[in-house]
């Protein structure tokens, strides 16, 4: 899967929105951990498990909360259509 490619991460005093560009534009105000995983998987392909990975890794969560937190991750860049798969 990869990120949808029309997206521009912004950050402006402290807060980060996500701009989506489509048919119209929308703008989506996410928390740091959102922009940094956006920033680590913008441009490439990536699985669930290298979402998982890069939670172990960078996060130091355990495999099971990691594995756990992927699928939600994934559920919800999938949900605002975000993902192209």
């Amino acid at each position: 899967m990869r990120l949808f490619p029309s997206c521009k991460l912004h950050q402006h005093r402290g807060k980060w929105t996500l701009m989506v560009y489509g048919q119209t534009a929308k703008a989506l105000e996410v928390n740091e951990s959102f922009a940094l995983l956006w920033e680590h998987f913008d441009g490439r392909d990536f699985s669930e498990e290298d979402l998982r990975t890069h939670l172990v890794t960078e996060y130091g969560l355990d495999d099971e909360t990691a594995a756990t937190q992927a699928c939600a991750i994934i559920d919800l860049w999938k949900a605002q259509e975000l993902l192209i798969t």
